[in-house]
């Protein structure tokens, strides 16, 4: 568990800029968020390309970046950089850190960009680098215990030990719009990610990938900024996002307590969609694809597994909501949970809802004027958490909230050998985003199996990584074990290619044609690529050289 810092601040955007970086400078920590965020465009960059192509696309690319953020920077409202630069001189560090506000604009516009150049399948890639994994579900009515509206919302991030160790909520009294709130972490004054207001509206991003980007346009820590300061209704919050242009690719999820309904406005520099609930449905659940027609054309989808991962998030918050009679409670259990869309189970990791890269989770519950932020480390949704009323002071202060010694949340993945063989990937999944060796990654991952032997999840990775390095034999051991205990569909299928291929080079020809023959059998959309795979290797089958180095993907448990 970890102390919950709340700050309050007052006056002009520059003013409480200048507050926050004051009041964090007594309680330390701001140094970490800087220096995450700046490492940040080279560790997705360069972490997981093996390829020599890559590698140099890389290293053409990352000064895009530094480019991107400075052409986004340009394009901030004067008020918002005022703040943004107040706060880090009041830390004491380099005007220039505010740039690094619109790192994941400028990196998902690099995406966007290096698509429309027609290096699609380098695009693919670097989005998968930064897999997004976030989730929100906002519930009303019927799906409402007693029908008042509740928004819940984990966060993903590659911050694990810096956004989960420092939680921190700041409340904002401006001298002009609405007074209004940010759930964020020590060092990063962020305050449109995840935030909310005193006429009850909550907002939640969530990364997308798109081909529409532009440099000349709205951030998205500013356009949610400018949705928490003015908008007291949903049509205000439309109406905000269509009236000015926007410079990446996200998703924001919406709600008002006072109308007891929510939407998404799905963005890109094309324009704003909105995404309304069935008419049946008193809930509205966001991940990280579009789902508007008009933005579903140019998007850009990394992989079937990134697909599916979406996807399978987004059903398990539908299966939720239709439950109905959700509390908060329930919400926080929601989102700590490892229910597998796919089988009747649970699932370590991939699409489920608690992540190696929850770093954040929260719900709001703007009808009781509180929000509940959970203290735990990743998955933070598991707790403990802290209920913090909603407070604006006149003048700015702090606080240090202990967490409760109460017990959290969780499932099989929190607690015995389990739970420390969960320990053990989030370890890897840390590893993976500080571009540390792959031995030290694949260690974890062993002492994953050895404590889980049984879980498909730690199997296939451990498959794949022996494969990347040559050991085919040990790695075509560890997908059929991982064969044993798989039974979802999409994932059993990713594992039967992998299989047939760890079959092929080591010299089991007619396994591996029989791998690939009841592949052919299993009917999932997702699986078409993996179907015409191996219809051509059943010819021309992968060979020793080609399965060496191959790319393996820790967070959504994903190779090649």
């Amino acid at each position: 568990m970890n102390p919950l810092l709340v700050l309050h601040l007052h006056g002009t955007q520059e003013e409480m800029g200048s507050q926050h970086g004051h009041l964090l400078r007594a309680h330390g920590g701001g140094q970490r968020a800087l220096e995450a965020y700046q490492s940040l465009p080279e560790r997705l960059m360069l972490a997981r390309y093996k390829r020599s192509s890559d590698r140099m696309l890389s290293h053409l690319i990352h000064p895009l970046v530094g480019i991107a953020l400075g052409r986004l920077e340009q394009a901030r409202p004067a008020p918002y950089l005022a703040r943004t630069q107040a706060f880090y001189a009041a830390l004491e560090l380099p005007a220039s850190s505010a740039r690094y506000l619109g790192v994941m604009d400028a990196f998902q516009n690099v995406v966007g960009t290096v698509t429309r150049w027609g290096f699609v399948s380098f695009a693919q890639r670097a989005a998968s680098a930064l897999p997004p994994a976030c989730s929100s579900l906002a519930v009303w009515g019927d799906a409402s215990a007693d029908g008042r509206l509740l928004h819940a919302r984990n966060f993903d991030f590659p911050g694990i030990g810096v956004w989960d160790r420092w939680p921190t909520i700041v409340f904002c009294n401006p001298d002009e719009g609405l007074r209004y709130g940010f759930v964020t972490m020590r060092g990063a004054d962020a305050p449109g990610v995840t935030a909310f207001n005193e006429a009850g509206l909550t907002v939640a991003m969530h990364t997308r990938f798109h081909r529409d980007v532009t440099l000349d346009g709205v951030m998205a820590v500013d356009l949610g900024h400018e949705i928490a300061r003015y908008a007291t209704s949903l049509d205000d919050a439309v109406r905000i996002a269509r009236g000015r242009r926007i410079a990446s690719t996200w998703g924001l999820s919406v709600s008002s307590a006072r109308e007891r309904r929510a939407l998404v406005l799905e963005v890109a520099a094309s324009g704003v969609q909105v995404v309304l609930p069935a008419p049946s449905e008193d809930f509205v659940g966001t991940t990280n694809r579009y789902r508007h027609p008009a933005l579903k054309v140019d998007e850009v989808a990394p992989t079937a597994c990134f697909i599916e991962h979406c996807e399978a998030r987004y059903g398990r918050l539908q299966t939720w909501a239709r439950r109905g009679g959700l509390d908060v409670d329930d919400l926080k259990r929601m989102l700590a949970e490892h229910g597998d869309a796919g089988s009747e189970g649970e699932r370590a990791a991939g699409g489920v809802l608690a992540q190696p890269i929850t770093v954040k989770s929260v719900v709001a519950d703007p009808e009781r004027r509180c929000i509940h932020v959970a203290t735990g480390d990743v998955p933070a949704a598991r707790g403990p958490w802290v209920e913090v009323p909603w407070a604006w002071m006149e003048e700015s202060g702090s606080e240090v909230v202990s967490p409760p010694q109460t017990p959290g949340f969780g499932s099989r993945y929190a607690e015995g050998a389990s739970g420390q063989a969960y320990r053990h990937y989030v370890e890897a999944v840390r590893l993976e985003q500080q571009t540390a060796p792959v031995t030290a990654m694949e260690a974890h991952i062993d002492a994953a199996v050895a404590l889980d032997p049984g879980d498909p999840t730690w199997r296939f990775l451990a498959g794949a990584l022996h494969l990347r390095r040559g050991a085919f034999a040990e790695g075509l051991a560890h997908l059929e074990q991982g064969l044993r205990g798989e039974h979802s569909p999409f994932h059993r299928g990713r594992m039967l290619l992998w299989a047939s291929r760890a079959a092929e080079v080591s010299g089991e020809a007619e396994l591996a044609r029989g791998y690939r023959r009841e592949l052919l059998t299993i009917s999932h959309p997702l699986l078409a690529g993996h179907h015409a795979a191996a219809w051509r290797e059943g010819s021309r089958p992968w060979t020793a050289t080609r399965l060496r180095g191959i790319p393996v993907d820790l967070t959504l448990v994903d190779a090649g």
